[in-house]
C-alpha cells in the first residue's frame, strides 16, 4: 500500500466521520409546545470537532513525515483519536440520553427521569448515525494503526551510473 493510498483512504474516512457526527443522533418532542428538539454528534460532544480537526492536521503533517517520525506520530494520533471518540461511542452504545442538556435549557426541568415524566412526549432512540459512528471509531483507529505496521512503497530514484551523470543533472 502506498503512502498516498493510505492518506486518501484516511481522508475519506474522516469525511464520513464528519457526515455521521453532523447528522441527528437523538430527537424528542416537547409535551407543551409540540416543538421537536434534536441534537447531533457535534452538539452533544463538542470535542468531536476538535478530535477530527486534529486528525486532519495530523494526516497532512504525516503525509510528509518519513521514517522514525511516522512511527512515533501515528501511535500518538491513533491513541488520541480513540480516546477522544470513545465517549460518544460508549454513550451511544449504552443508550445514555444526550438530549438532557437541551431539554433543561428549553424547559428548566433538570434530570432525565423528570424530563421524561413532565415535558417530553416522544423520545426517539439513538439514530443509525450514532451507532454507525460508534463502529466507525474502531475502523478509523485500526486504519491509522495500519499505517504504522503497513509497508509503504518508497519512491524510486535513479542513481547516477558515473560521476559524469552528476554534472548533467
Amino acid at each position: 500500500m502506498s503512502n498516498r493510498t493510505h492518506t486518501t483512504v484516511w481522508f475519506l474516512l474522516l469525511v464520513l466521520a464528519v457526515v455521521l457526527a453532523g447528522s441527528t443522533w437523538q430527537s424528542a418532542v416537547l409535551t407543551d409546545s409540540k416543538e421537536q428538539i434534536s441534537i447531533n454528534g457535534f452538539g452533544a460532544f463538542p470535542a468531536l470537532g476538535l478530535a477530527l480537526g486534529f486528525n486532519v492536521l495530523a494526516m497532512f503533517t504525516l503525509r510528509y513525515a518519513k521514517g522514525l517520525g511516522r512511527y512515533l506520530l501515528l501511535p500518538i494520533i491513533a491513541t488520541i483519536t480513540a480516546f477522544a471518540l470513545f465517549a460518544p461511542a460508549k454513550t451511544a452504545l449504552d443508550g445514555t440520553p444526550i438530549l438532557s442538556k437541551i431539554v433543561e435549557a428549553a424547559t428548566g426541568v433538570a434530570g432525565w427521569q423528570e424530563q421524561q415524566a413532565q415535558v417530553l412526549d416522544q423520545v426517539q432512540p439513538y439514530s443509525l448515525a450514532a451507532y454507525a459512528f460508534s463502529g466507525f471509531v474502531i475502523v478509523l483507529a485500526v486504519w491509522i494503526f495500519a499505517g504504522i505496521f503497513g509497508k509503504f512503497e518508497r519512491t524510486k530514484t535513479r542513481k547516477p551510473a558515473s560521476s559524469e551523470d552528476l554534472w548533467l543533472n
